[in-house]
């Protein structure tokens, strides 16, 4: 198959995922921490060559200097995992656990608002994003982070609500997410390939 992107891209496609209501958060949950804390990269619902259904990647460390307590690709099905992995070949999380999970993103981008819920490894992670603006066009080459080409649209939040194991938990976003940009954001529509 045959890849078309503005810049030079590759000529062949060996790994892609289309996806509808992307959410991304990348943020630290204290002050005091350096380093983020908490990290979800999560599909509404993803289409590959190989399954389709809700999938992400979740990384929650409550204690920086502790073990991370996820730190896992996350599906309702094991093979979304490993169609995340494949796409992550290369970079840090590469070849991270793959967990049984399940994945909900509701909507409402009128009211310019977002909510996703995560419930994986035994922990439930509930982040409604506020304040939607304005969807933009994005297209981000390969990178260290997130090795494959992105397209899509993204509308940054200006706000973010936090819940964790039920209870109200502060978020501070990063500069940018791992994947290059706004450190919560939702994505109605996009495509990774590499």
């Amino acid at each position: 198959m045959a890849a078309s992107a503005t810049t030079e891209g590759p000529t062949e496609l060996s790994q892609w995922l289309t996806f509808e209501d992307g959410v991304v958060l990348a943020g630290r949950t204290h002050e005091s921490f350096l380093l983020p804390n908490l990290v979800l990269v999560v599909t509404g619902f993803g289409r590959s060559p190989r399954g389709e259904g809700p999938a992400g990647f979740v990384l929650w460390q409550p204690d920086p200097d502790g073990d991370p307590e996820i730190a896992d690709f996350v599906g309702e099905r094991r093979r979304m995992g490993r169609r995340l992995d494949a796409l992550f070949a290369g970079s840090e999380i590469a070849g991270s656990p793959i967990a049984l999970g399940e994945l909900a993103v509701a909507r409402k981008p009128r009211r310019g608002r977002v909510r996703v819920d995560v419930f994986a490894c035994g922990h439930e992670i509930t982040a409604r994003l506020d304040d939607l603006a304005p969807a933009e066009l994005v297209s981000r080459p390969p990178s260290a982070e997130a090795p494959f080409w992105q397209q899509g649209v993204e509308a940054r939040a200006a706000r973010v609500r936090l819940r964790i194991d039920g209870r109200d938990t502060t978020f501070l976003p990063v500069a940018r997410s791992p994947l290059g940009g706004p450190a919560a954001c939702w994505s109605p529509a996009g495509v990774w390939a590499r």
